[in-house]
Parts: structure tokens; sequence; C-alpha cells
């Protein structure tokens, strides 16, 4: 079973290309495309539309909003299927727009090619790998979209070889050799008379957006060991409002008009007396502004890194010290109100630039998915700035050092949310990043919430920077 589980997961999407008979007398109809799914589409659409005077429509940062909410299609193409399905080109999606868009893309329309739906979704397909929108397919778009049509590496020389032969072959070769390009029109012709195969599993969503089942909303359903979602475990009437405010704790972009009685009745509890309660913060946080210096581009040299390092042995020196002299904040007590006008003397602003950057190299290397963590293990939830709870598990549960400490024979994991909130971001950060920098395979450094620029930005972060770095 695990097997059979496995083998479909990994089976390659084929839609339905000919139907033996078309009674259908428009797009719509032919990709059955009727009042159930408009009536799911529109459910969805109003989630996260953006209310116009006269009728209301999907922005880009809406659609990427849905997109990413039911885990529909990988981040990289939510802006070319924004722009495909935009077929008037004034940068928003009517619900018109977006439920024919969305009806094209489903896995499970039909890709007639004579009909409703090969024409239509051949123009969809077109904007879809048009990546400049200058209505010509261009070379490299010409070459991805064969790749894929071909399920190759766009990157391989051999996909590269084939889109100059099926160039040639269709006559897009000019005597010099350049390519010409591809109109629209060129483009259904190619598909129509079949000089171009394999188009009719481009621009597909993985999971459906006009169906009213719900197995594309993960975070609700059970699964198997094997990885299958047990279709049984989830309802058909999509995400509750509860399962909303949840998940707009995650997206801090979003800026949503919250039902106060809806929040403060989940938060509350039926029978208190507690009163209401406000939403999750990241749902009152405005987007944070463009940054206004461009980052750095990291400095790899000897000398940088060697920076880094004699910085950060001589943190993990401080660390081994009984009173941690030179890691301490000058007079801190670990009140946020002393916080406030204590400076940070532990690092320049140059030497934190060193660092940040020799740890950002490390960190690259890794894997996304952090395997093979050696046993015993020490793992360190949400610190959030609190310098001397973490001294004072170090002191009493030993520290991450070689001299009387346990670094060489201990594991460390810390799981994120590193900052914000408390008064000593920055010396928690830098304590972290030394450690790192010294001992790479024995401390793992884990993404948590506030590992993101919006988050720093209101919520506290940034301030301690401004106020101890100047």
């Amino acid at each position: 079973a695990a097997a059979a589980a496995g083998a479909n997961r990994n089976r390659v999407h084929g839609p339905p290309v000919e139907l033996p008979s078309n009674n259908a007398s428009n797009f719509l109809e032919e990709a059955k495309g009727g009042e159930k799914e408009e009536a799911e589409v529109r459910r969805r659409f109003n989630k996260f539309c953006t209310r116009g005077e006269h009728e209301d429509y999907l922005t880009l940062e809406d659609f990427c909003r849905m997109l990413q909410y039911y885990e529909t299609v990988s981040a990289q193409f939510f802006e070319p299927y924004f722009h495909a399905i935009d077929r008037d080109r004034d940068d928003r999606l009517s619900f018109h727009e977006f439920f024919k868009g969305a009806c094209a893309a489903d896995p499970n329309t039909v890709h007639i090619l004579n009909s409703y739906t090969g024409q239509e979704r051949s123009r969809y397909i077109f904007d879809f790998y048009d990546k400049n929108r200058n209505n010509l397919l261009d070379f490299d778009e010409f070459l991805r979209l064969l790749a894929e049509a071909d399920q190759r590496k766009v990157d391989s020389g051999e996909a590269s070889k084939e889109a100059q032969n099926k160039a040639r072959e269709l006559g897009l070769l000019m005597e010099d050799g350049s390519f010409k390009g591809i109109t629209s029109d060129e483009f259904y012709q190619f598909i129509q008379h079949e000089k171009l195969r394999g188009t009719s599993r481009l621009f597909r969503f993985p999971k459906s957006l006009i169906r009213p089942k719900s197995q594309h909303h993960s975070r609700r359903a059970n699964t198997s060991s094997t990885g299958a979602v047990d279709d049984s475990a989830v309802g058909d009437d999509g995400p509750s409002d509860r399962e909303d405010l949840e998940w707009h704790a995650y997206l801090l972009d979003i800026e949503a008009d919250v039902d106060q009685e809806v929040v403060s009745g989940y938060y509350r509890g039926s029978g208190t007396a507690l009163g209401p309660v406000p939403p999750p913060y990241p749902v009152l946080l405005p987007p944070a502004p463009p940054p206004s210096l461009r980052p750095e581009q990291p400095e790899l040299g000897p000398a940088a890194v060697s920076e880094a390092r004699s910085l950060a042995l001589r943190v993990l020196r401080a660390l081994s010290s009984p009173t941690y002299d030179g890691l301490l904040p000058n007079s801190a007590t670990g009140s946020p109100d002393d916080a406030a006008g204590v400076a940070f003397t532990a690092a320049t602003p140059a030497q934190l630039r060193s660092l940040c950057n020799a740890v950002a190299r490390i960190l690259e290397t890794e894997e996304m998915v952090i395997t093979g963590v050696q046993a015993p293990v020490k793992v360190f939830g949400a610190l959030h700035g609190q310098l001397f709870d973490l001294l004072s598990h170090f002191k009493w549960q030993q520290a991450p050092v070689v001299k009387d400490g346990d670094i060489l024979y201990n594991s460390y994991v810390f799981l994120g949310d590193y900052s914000d909130r408390g008064p000593y971001s920055l010396e928690v950060l830098l304590l972290l990043f030394s450690l790192k920098v010294t001992h790479p395979q024995q401390i793992v450094l884990l993404r948590g919430h506030h590992e993101n620029r919006h988050l720093n930005y209101h919520m506290g972060l940034r301030q301690e920077c401004e106020r101890r770095l100047g």
C-alpha cells in the first residue's frame, strides 16, 4: 500500500486531452465550471479581494495571499499565473477573470485542441510563459515552455539543443540564425496542428481552486504514514473562521477586517468574563516599508572571515568566564526599562556585519530540512532577546564551550524567534551567531516566526538597533 501511494505521488499528471464527443457551447461549460464551482470560487475570492467602488477585485498581493493560503502552487509561479489570468492587463483580477482563469488552470479541465478549452488554454499558456509581457515568446521563453512540456530541466544542454531543433522545424529561425519570436495566434496554430505537443500539462494548478472539496487544505486533513491525505477527514466547507484567524497570524501582509466578536468569542471562551481580546498581533501590523539601505554583498575575503572568527572566539571566551565579562551589557539587570539606556558594547557595527556574513555563508550551505543531528541534544525554544534566561541555563546546565562545557559531546538546536520583545536581542544574536561560526556542526539555528523583517520592524529589533547602535 505504501509503495502504491508513493507511485501515485510521483506519477506525472496527465490531464484529459480529447473527448469522443463534445456538445459544449462555451468555454466554461466545456471546462465544467458550473454554478457549484462558481459559488466555491466566489467564496474564496471574497476572502481575499479588495473592495472596489464598482466591483471587487484581486490585486497581485491579494492573489499571492490566496495561493499561499490554499497551498495551490509554488510561490515562484504566483506572478506568472496572475499576469496570465489578467486578460485586460490592468494589474487586477475581476471575479469573472479569476473564475475563468481558475477553470482553465484546474487540473481536471479538459484540453480539447480544436474546441473552446484548447483555444482558451493556449492563450493562458502563452501569457504564462511570456515573462516580459511583450506579446511574443522569445527564445528563452520558448525554451522554458518546451522543456516543461517535455519534463526536462530548463538549464540542461539537451533542452537548449531540442529548442533549437524545434525552432528550426517550425520555421522560427531567421537567416542569421536568430529567433524571430512567436505570436499568440502562431502558438495556437502550432498546438492545433499538433506541432507542439505536451502543452496540455502546462498552466495547471496542482490543486483545484474551483472544486468544493477541501483536500487542498492540508492543515485540516489527517495524513497517513505514507503521506497520503485522508479525504474522509476533510470537510467540504473550507477553512473555518477560527482557522482563518490562526493562519492570519502567519501572513503579516494581510490587512483584513477582523470581526471582533468572532475573535473574542474564540479566544475568550464561553461563560467567562475576560472581555474582548484583540486578534493576533500580525493582523494589526501594517506592512513594513521597503528598506532604506541596499543590503551589502557578503564580504567573504580572508580578512572578513578572520575578523568574524576572532569576534566569535572572543564572545565564547566571555561565555566561559564566571561573570561573562565582555558579554553582558554595562549596568544591565535584565529589565527592559534598564535596557533602554544601555549601549551595545560587545562588538562594533562593522564586526556585527562581518559575523552576520560569516553565518549567512554557513547557513546557505545547509539543507532546508536539517537531518542527522547527533544525540544527546539540547533544544531551546523562543528566546526573544532574553539574554539572562539563556545565560542562566548555561550556568546551571553547562554551557556550549570547550572548557568545563559540553559542546564536544552535545548538540544544540535553537528553534527560532531569537529577537524582538526582550531587551537584549543584539546580545542573544551575537552569542548564537558566534556559536554557529565556531561550532557549525554542533549548533543548529532554525528559522522561527520572528526571523522576518516585517515582524522585526514592528516588534522590537529595529527599535533596539536604532537605540543601541545609533
